[in-house]
């Protein structure tokens, strides 16, 4: 009786926990790309920059490191090819023209 009681809380709280992922994807399509453990290790880990990084190759192409200040504020983005794009994000715009 108790362990059928704790099975069904346990099935609750993991499809709380499906729908609660679906919602932040639901925001940022890209994060599809990521599993289920992969997306919630990046949501419990968004004050370690150093953490979350593996993942950006999964949302990005091309982009496999980013560098922050503080506080977390982009001020560059590294590509595979080791190029880099330096004040990502920040008020200026960019590029040519």
């Amino acid at each position: 009786s108790e362990l059928k009681e704790a099975s069904a809380l346990l099935d609750s709280i993991q499809r709380s926990l499906v729908t609660f992922l679906d919602l932040k994807r639901s925001y940022y399509p890209r994060l599809y790309f990521l599993s289920n453990d992969e997306l919630l290790h990046l949501l419990l880990n968004t004050e370690s920059t150093e953490r979350v990084q593996h993942h950006l190759i999964k949302l990005f192409q091309g982009v496999q490191s980013l560098l922050l200040e503080a506080p977390p504020k982009p001020k560059s983005v590294g590509s595979k090819e080791s190029s880099y794009v330096s004040d990502a994000g920040g008020g200026g715009g960019g590029g040519g023209g």
